[in-house]
């Protein structure tokens, strides 16, 4: 009964693991990992750099080379932000289903070697 059980609440575990991690993006919208205020930074921070850039003189004694790089640090550090939430979001599925996966492996390996108990085996 103990066996039966275990792995039936393994079978179910791992389906569920695999369902919910082949449905993450549908489960979790991309607003659950970058929100509109950080949109609005990026853009924020890419119209900053463009208007550094256009400002300056484009010479080796440039006054405005200040600025650019600043703007350009903060767009960057924007930018990686968001390639970070967007691998977060992508991996994140990809872990539960290959949780689950290995679940189910495991479940099989334990029906297929697991002797049940040998009272229900003389039954």
């Amino acid at each position: 009964m103990t066996r039966r059980f275990i792995l039936s609440t393994f079978g179910v575990l791992a389906i569920v693991l695999v369902i919910v991690g082949a449905t993450w993006k549908w489960i979790y919208p991309p607003e659950s990992y970058w929100s509109p205020e950080q949109a609005q930074a990026l853009v924020d921070a890419f119209t900053e750099v463009h208007q550094a850039e256009d400002a300056g003189a484009h010479g080796p004694n440039d006054p405005g080379a200040a600025d650019f790089l600043a703007a350009r640090r903060r767009y960057d550090t924007i930018k990686d932000e968001l390639n970070q939430a967007r691998s977060a979001r992508d991996q994140t599925g990809k872990y539960f289903t290959i949780a689950g996966l290995s679940l189910l492996i495991v479940t099989y390996g334990l029906w297929r070697f697991w002797a049940p108990p040998v009272d229900a085996i003389s039954r």
